[in-house]
Formats: C-alpha cells, sequence, structure tokens
C-alpha cells in the first residue's frame, strides 16, 4: 500500500500542476494533450479483447473529448476544466486514503478493492472543491447550498464512473488498462472517473 501511494502521490503533484500550468498559460498545447490522450486511450482499447466492452469504451471516449473541447471554448473554460480536474482528484485522494485507512466493507458487486467508507470519503474530501474555488473567486453554483448538493452528485458520478471502469477490467480479466502512468496504470485507469464528470458537467452547462 505505501510504495503503490508513494506512486500514486508523486505522478499526481507532477501531473496535476503541469497539466493546471497548461490549461492557463499554454492554452493551445491543450489540444495536444486531449490527441495524446485519445491515441493512448486508443491502444488502451485495443488490448481489451471484447467488442462490446471496446465499442463502449470508443464511445465514452469521444464524447469525453467532445466535452472537454466544447468546455474549454467557453469563456470560463478554463476555470471549469481546473474544477472538474481538482474535484476528480479529491474524490480519488479520499476514496484511496479512506479506503485504505479504515477499511471497512467491500463492494465485491463490482469492484474487490473499492469499500463503501472509501466511497464515503470520495464525496467528503470532494467538498473541498468549493473552498479551494473561494480563493479564486469562481462558483460553477452560484448558491452555496446548491454547490454543495452539487459537488456531492459530482462525486456520485466520479465514482460511478471508476466502478464502471473497474466493472469493464474485471469482465476482460485485466488489472489496469496499460502502465503508462507508475502507480495508475492507463490513461483509462487515471481518467475514469473524470470521463463520466466531464460528459455529466458539460450537458449540465448546456441546459441550465
Amino acid at each position: 500500500m505505501t510504495s503503490n501511494f508513494l506512486y500514486r502521490f508523486f505522478s499526481s503533484i507532477i501531473l496535476a500542476p503541469t497539466l493546471i500550468y497548461i490549461i492557463i498559460h499554454h492554452q493551445n498545447y491543450f489540444y495536444y494533450i486531449l490527441i495524446l490522450i485519445t491515441a493512448l486511450c486508443l491502444f488502451e482499447i485495443i488490448k481489451i479483447r471484447l467488442q462490446k466492452y471496446q465499442l463502449t469504451l470508443l464511445i465514452l471516449l469521444m464524447s469525453f473529448i467532445y466535452s472537454c473541447m466544447e468546455i474549454f471554448n467557453r469563456t470560463d473554460g478554463s476555470f471549469i476544466l481546473i474544477y472538474i480536474l481538482t474535484l476528480t482528484w479529491l474524490s480519488d485522494i479520499g476514496g484511496y486514503l479512506f479506503g485504505h485507512l479504515f477499511k471497512g466493507k467491500k463492494i465485491n458487486i463490482i469492484s474487490p478493492n473499492k469499500t463503501y467508507v472509501g466511497f464515503l470519503g470520495s464525496i467528503l474530501l470532494s467538498q473541498f472543491t468549493i473552498v479551494i474555488f473561494i480563493f479564486v473567486n469562481f462558483e460553477l453554483i452560484n448558491n452555496k447550498l446548491f454547490e454543495i448538493l452539487f459537488v456531492m452528485i459530482c462525486s456520485i458520478i466520479t465514482i460511478i464512473g471508476d466502478l464502471f471502469f473497474s466493472f469493464i477490467k474485471r469482465k476482460s480479466g485485466i488489472k489496469d488498462f496499460s502502465n503508462f502512468i507508475p502507480g495508475h496504470g492507463g490513461i483509462f485507469d487515471r481518467i475514469d472517473g473524470m470521463i463520466f464528470l466531464t460528459i455529466f458537467i458539460f450537458i449540465f452547462l448546456k441546459f441550465i
């Protein structure tokens, strides 16, 4: 657990600030990142043996890339993408820490490595997204009570995304989609919850 956590920690503190810096200061490079993500994910899709899961992953990937581009092209798009990244990372860290520190009953139906305590940790830690973005004077939802509820919903969607990809891995008989990122596995392993969350927020922004 310690070794894996250190890999995840050091991968995150390198990747997270780099990606945020690019989104804010070198916006053209963001499209190159999307192209790279697409290429690497397509490689991971090819490795999946069952065609129905290949098609599902392809549809999700294309929907995710399209949602990213549409959000990015908004006037406040950079902040929204960083909001999504922050919420996803906090939810992931909360689930990992709570799950490994407090253990508890596992969600064996979908993934033997996920616990209900980890589920709660994801929801709780993701609320710090609101606190962080207070300092940059950015609100996705103007009403604080609704924003708390919204972040909770977003965290649950992120968890569902994580569980969904865990389900596909379990059915495909693989531990990780690849080993591109130390401590995290493949690209899909890293952005699983983010895919669902980005698509959800894109739809949400489209209809509010």
